[in-house]
């Protein structure tokens, strides 16, 4: 655990049981704690939404939980200044800048993949944590995909009406995973991910693949040829989540892969030719590039509807000479589900998780 993870939990624990339990104030400050800039959301949503609501809400249950979160006017005028517009990753310059001159540790990324006002409400959003070092390195993730109808529960008692109310319920899901990873936990009790039983259609491994422990991977964002803005991004997403829960894998910031393919001049519009995956390769140090294609990335419509979600992966060695893992993966959200819809999935974004998080356990195996 880094020095920065140590203080972070204990921090967040104290945080945490004062919450619950109450804390008298002494006026002086007992533990250092952990100092992080919270990026403004970024919107894959392709569509209007409470991006400034969702924001406060984390800013207000990190300061809840023992995080002594960077000012906002101090991070607008860090971003004005150095002309800092995206918000969806964090590169080795900006991690050097923001260090340096805030006294940041760390860095909170948040991706608002959906927001549905409707009947029942929907939300699925990402987040990460990523230090600020010289190399930035993702501490931890978490992805909240869930409706108003996930838990009914006894006389629809659990059902949940009100957007504003389930993006409370996401914000609080996401956080809980932050408290436990920061004090040393892999995974909330409860929070495994299931086998999702959408296995990959077809798929080819390479021996190359057991040719060391740990190897060094370069998210690319997906060409996206579905109907869904950005979805290639936000698969590349759940690929960078999972790959980086596996331990097998040490996964590249994708801020990090962005700043390298832009100085590249390396654009994804036709697809990954040679040519390009070798300027890749030169933008990177990483021993494997994964990519691939979105065909399909469909919400359910309405709480009678199924996700639809369909790509391929593809994933090369760092000579580029050879294609280590190719695979195709097809899924519906009740694939697998048998008995009083059990395990169903209501939104495209848990169905692709689950998808990506068995495309990487057969990676491995």
């Amino acid at each position: 655990m880094t020095a920065f993870s140590y203080r972070a939990g204990i921090a967040l624990i104290v945080g945490s049981l004062c919450l619950i339990m109450g804390c008298a104030s002494t006026g002086e400050q007992t533990i250092a704690r952990p100092h992080i800039a919270l990026l403004p959301v970024h919107n894959m949503t392709a569509s209007p939404a409470p991006l400034k609501k969702l924001e406060s809400l984390f800013s207000d249950a990190l300061v809840k939980s023992g995080v002594l979160v960077l000012e906002k006017p101090v991070l607008q005028e860090f971003m004005g200044r150095h002309r800092m517009r995206y918000t969806g990753g964090l590169d080795e310059i900006t991690a050097s800048y923001i260090n340096d001159e805030t006294d940041v540790e760390a860095v909170f990324i948040l991706t608002l993949e959906y927001f549905d006002e409707g009947i029942p409400p929907k939300i699925a959003l990402h987040a990460r944590l990523v230090s600020t070092d010289d190399q930035p390195k993702v501490l931890w993730m978490k992805s909240a995909c869930i409706t108003g109808l996930d838990s009914p529960g006894l006389l629809d008692i659990g059902v949940v009406d009100d957007p504003q109310e389930l993006m409370k319920i996401a914000v609080q899901r996401v956080i809980n995973s932050l408290v436990l990873h920061l004090a040393g936990e892999q995974q909330a009790l409860g929070d495994t991910i299931p086998k999702s039983g959408v296995k990959p259609t077809f798929e080819y491994r390479s021996p190359v693949l057991e040719s060391q422990d740990v190897f060094t991977v370069a998210v690319i964002p997906f060409l996206n040829l579905s109907e869904r803005p950005h979805a290639g991004e936000i698969l590349s997403l759940h690929f960078v989540d999972h790959l980086n829960r596996s331990g097998s894998f040490r996964v590249l910031e994708p801020g990090v892969v962005r700043r390298g393919l832009l100085r590249m001049r390396v654009t994804m519009q036709g697809g990954l030719s040679k040519p390009y995956l070798e300027l890749i390769l030169r933008s990177t140090d990483a021993d494997l590039v994964l990519t691939g294609t979105v065909f399909r990335y469909l919400d359910s419509e309405g709480p009678m509807g199924e996700p639809d979600v369909e790509f391929s992966v593809q994933v090369f060695d760092h000579a580029g000479k050879e294609v280590v893992w190719s695979s195709r993966s097809v899924g519906r959200g009740d694939d697998g589900v048998y008995l009083f819809d059990i395990g169903k999935r209501s939104t495209a974004c848990k169905l692709a998780a689950d998808m990506a998080q068995t495309t990487v356990e057969r990676m491995l195996h």
